[in-house]
C-alpha cells in the first residue's frame, strides 16, 4: 500500500512542512534586531522557564501526573550546576558541558527517586508525594548557603561554546544560544512523542490496563516520563545559572513556582510544545508591559489554571491548532470527504453517524480488502500451530466473600472463533482478567501454547501474543485515530530510546512500517477516513474499532474481545461481529469472545462456552449449545412448559434474554 500523506514517521520533517512553524523560526530570530535589550533578556528567561515547563507538559500531558517539585528539581540543578561551573574557590572549574551534564544527570535523579517511591500511586498521592519533595529541597538544599550564595549570590561564568564565550552581558547572543538550546529541545520531544516510547507513555497516561494489554510495561514507562521531565528542569536551571551570572535568591523557588510553572504546561495544552513556550514567555513578557496593573506571576498563574481547566486537557495551544485547521480546512466533516479516494469502503458503514437506516456491512472494498492484507502479511509474526492456543485449568478466585470462579477450565484451539457466554455475574470479565493477567487467581493454571504464564505480568502475555480490548471503550480521546493504533505497535518495533532520539534511520523506517499497517487495519476497519481526526470527536462505532485497531497493530496470536458490541444497536453489532469474524480468518487469528448478544455468538462462533455462577455450564458447537435443555432453562430463560421457539425469538431480540450476559 502507498504511504499515505498524513506521515508521521518522518518527526522533523512533519515540523518543516508546517506554514506556522516556518513563520514562528524566522520571528523568533528576526524580532531581537528590532527590540530593546531588557525585552530580549525578558523572552530569553520565558525560554529557559519554557525548557523546564516543556519537561512538566510530558509529566502532567503525557503521562498525566501531577508534580509540584519543578522548582525545587530547577534550584537544585541551578546551584549544584553552576557550583560544577564556577572556578574555585566558589566552585570546582569543570568546563560548561560537565556542568550541563551534571544538571541534566541531577534532574533525572531526583525525579527518578520520585518515580520510585511513587510511581505505584497516582492522581492527588503523586501530587502529594512531589509537593513533599519540594519541602524537603526548601528546607536542606535551600539552607546550604555556601552552595546558594545566600542574599548575596555567588558570581556564575558566562557560557564558553566551542571556545567561544557567549557574554551574559550580551542580551542577543546569549538569546540565540538560548534559542538554539530550545530548538534541540524541541527536535528530541518531538522524536519522542512520534516514537514508540512516546506512545506509550501517552496511552499509559490515559489508561494503564489498555496499555499493559499490548505490551507496555507501566511503571518503566512512567519513570521514562519522570526521568524527561527532570532532565529538561536540569537543563533549564544551568542556563538560568549561566544568565543571571549570579546564583538567584531561594527565595525564587518555593511551592508557588512550582504551581506557576504547573500552570504554564496547562494552559499551554499537551500536545502543543509551541504553545507551552509562547505561554512560558507570556508569563515573563506580560508582568513587564503591566506592572503599572500590578499584574504578577501569582496571578497570572491562578488565571491559566483557570483557563487551563476550561480549555481541556488539549489547553490553549489545541485550541488554536483546531482554530488553524478549520480556517485551512474546513470543518471535520469536510476534511474526512477529501480522504484519497483509492482508499474509500464500498460498503455501507456507519449508520448512526451518515444517517443511514440499517448498517449491513463494515469493510472496504475487495481490491482495497487484498492491498491491506498483502501490507499486513509481513507486519503479523509467523502463526503458531500448537493444537490449543489458550487453556484455563481449575480456575478458582474469590474477592471476600464472593466465589467468582469455581473451577471455571476451558480450551480455545488455534485458529478457532470461540465464545463465551453467560448470564450478568457470571465472571465472563473476570476470567478475561484471569487469562490477560490482570488479575492472579487463588489457584489453577492458565497456559498460552502450552505454556504455562499463570504467574506471567500482562505485558509477557502479549509478548507471547495474546492482547485484548475491554467492555468500555479504551483509547486516548485527544489523539488522532493514527497515534491511537501506532500506540500498539511497541512490541513489534525494535529500537532504544537513544536511537529513535537522534533520528537513526533503522528503528523509523520500522515505525514507517507501522503506520503502513496501521494504515491497512484502519482499511480493513473502514476508519482510514478519521485518520488524522481527533478520537474523542468521532461517534461510538469509529471508537470501538479503533481500540480493536490498536490491539490488531500488536500482532497478536490470541485476541481476546470483552463485549466489543456493548452500547451498539443490533444492525451494528452484528455487523460488527461479521466484521472480526472476516478478520479472523484474513489474519489467522485466535478470537475469545465475551458478548452479551446472544444470537450474533451462535451465528458466528465454532465453539462456545456457557459461564454460569463462575463455573462452565456447557460447551461445544453452537447448535449442540443452543439445544442443550439445562442452558435453555438456566440462561437462555425457556422453562419446561415453554415452546423452544420461544426462547429462538428472545434470542433474536437483544434487548431480551440474549442480553442478560
Amino acid at each position: 500500500m502507498s504511504e499515505n500523506p498524513y506521515s508521521r514517521s518522518r518527526p522533523l520533517l512533519s515540523l518543516v512542512r508546517q506554514p506556522l512553524n516556518l513563520v514562528g523560526a524566522v520571528v523568533a530570530i528576526g524580532w531581537i534586531f528590532f527590540a530593546p535589550d531588557y525585552r530580549v533578556f525578558t523572552v530569553t528567561t520565558g525560554l529557559i522557564i519554557g525548557v523546564l515547563a516543556l519537561g512538566v507538559m510530558v509529566m502532567v500531558g503525557w503521562a498525566r501526573e501531577i508534580n509540584l517539585a519543578a522548582a525545587g528539581v530547577y534550584a537544585t540543578s541551578l546551584y549544584l550546576g553552576s557550583w560544577v561551573y564556577r572556578p574555585g574557590p566558589n566552585g570546582w572549574g569543570h568546563p560548561l558541558v560537565i556542568a550541563i551534564v551534571v544538571s541534566v544527570v541531577i534532574g533525572i535523579l531526583m525525579m527518578l527517586a520520585v518515580a520510585l517511591f511513587s510511581v505505584r500511586l497516582s492522581g492527588v498521592y503523586v501530587m502529594v508525594f512531589t509537593l513533599g519533595v519540594q519541602i524537603l529541597v526548601e528546607r536542606i538544599v535551600f539552607t546550604q548557603y555556601r552552595l546558594t550564595g545566600g542574599d548575596q549570590g555567588l558570581v556564575t561564568p558566562s557560557p564558553k561554546i566551542f571556545g567561544y564565550e557567549v557574554s551574559s552581558h550580551d542580551d542577543r547572543a546569549f538569546y540565540l544560544f538560548v534559542l538554539s538550546v530550545v530548538a534541540l529541545v524541541l527536535m528530541f520531544l518531538q522524536r519522542l512523542r512520534l516514537s514508540p516510547y512516546g506512545r506509550a507513555i501517552m496511552l499509559v497516561g490515559a489508561d494503564q490496563q489498555a496499555a499493559v494489554a499490548v505490551g507496555v510495561r507501566p511503571l518503566k514507562t512512567k519513570a521514562l516520563a519522570f526521568a524527561v521531565c527532570g532532565a529538561l528542569g536540569g537543563l533549564a536551571g544551568i542556563l538560568a545559572a549561566t544568565l543571571y551570572g549570579s546564583t538567584p535568591g531561594t527565595v525564587n523557588y518555593t511551592a508557588t513556582t512550582s504551581l506557576l510553572w504547573l500552570s504554564i504546561a496547562i494552559l499551554g495544552g499537551f500536545d502543543s510544545m509551541a504553545g507551552v513556550l509562547l505561554v512560558a514567555v507570556a508569563f515573563q513578557y506580560i508582568p513587564l508591559q503591566l506592572e503599572k496593573l500590578h499584574v504578577n506571576y501569582q496571578l497570572l498563574a491562578g488565571i491559566s489554571l483557570l483557563a487551563g481547566v476550561l480549555c481541556g486537557s488539549r489547553g490553549l495551544g489545541g485550541r488554536l491548532q483546531d482554530l488553524y485547521r478549520r480556517l485551512r480546512f474546513g470543518p471535520a466533516a469536510q476534511r474526512r470527504s477529501r480522504r484519497p479516494s483509492s482508499f474509500t469502503a464500498a460498503a455501507e458503514v456507519l449508520a448512526r453517524s451518515d444517517g443511514l437506516t440499517e448498517l449491513r456491512e463494515i469493510g472496504p472494498s475487495d481490491d482495497v480488502r487484498q492491498l491491506a492484507l498483502e501490507t499486513l502479511e509481513s507486519w503479523f509474526p509467523p502463526r503458531r500451530t500448537e493444537p490449543v492456543a489458550l487453556a484455563t485449568e481449575d480456575i478458582h478466585l474469590s474477592f471476600g466473600g464472593v466465589r467468582a470462579l469455581r473451577g471455571a477450565s476451558i480450551e480455545v484451539p488455534t485458529g478457532s472463533f470461540t465464545g463465551l457466554i453467560g448470564p450478568n455475574g457470571a465472571g465472563k470479565t473476570t476470567l478475561f482478567d484471569v487469562v490477560s493477567g490482570l488479575t492472579r487467581p487463588d489457584r489453577g493454571t492458565v497456559r498460552i501454547f502450552g505454556s504455562d504464564v499463570t504467574r506471567d505480568q500482562p505485558w509477557d502475555r502479549a509478548a507471547l501474543g495474546m492482547t485484548r480490548t475491554f467492555q468500555t471503550t479504551r483509547i486516548v480521546k485527544e489523539l488522532s485515530v493514527a497515534d491511537n493504533l501506532l500506540a500498539g505497535a511497541g512490541l513489534r518495533i525494535r529500537g532504544s530510546l537513544a536511537q529513535f532520539a537522534v533520528g537513526m534511520p533503522a528503528p523509523w523506517r520500522q515505525v514507517r512500517e507501522a503506520e503502513e499497517a496501521a494504515w491497512a487495519i484502519a482499511c480493513l476497519l473502514d476508519i482510514e477516513r478519521y485518520w488524522d481526526e481527533r478520537v474523542g470527536e468521532l461517534e461510538f462505532s469509529a471508537r470501538r474499532r479503533t481500540e480493536l485497531g490498536r490491539a490488531l497493530l500488536s500482532g497478536p496470536q490470541i485476541l481476546l474481545l470483552d463485549e466489543p458490541t456493548s452500547g451498539l444497536d443490533p444492525a451494528s453489532s452484528g455487523a460488527l461481529i461479521g466484521l472480526v469474524r472476516r478478520l479472523q480468518a484474513d489474519l489467522g487469528l485466535t478470537v475469545l469472545l465475551v458478548e452479551h448478544y446472544v444470537k450474533a455468538v451462535l451465528d458466528g462462533c465454532d465453539l462456545v462456552y456457557v459461564l454460569a455462577e463462575g463455573q462452565i455450564l456447557a460447551h461445544g458447537e453452537p447448535g449442540t449449545i443452543a439445544a442443550d435443555a439445562q442452558v435453555q432453562e438456566r440462561y437462555l430463560g425457556a422453562g419446561r412448559g415453554e415452546a423452544t421457539t420461544g426462547w429462538r425469538e428472545r434470542l433474536a431480540d437483544p434487548a431480551g434474554a440474549g442480553n442478560r450476559g
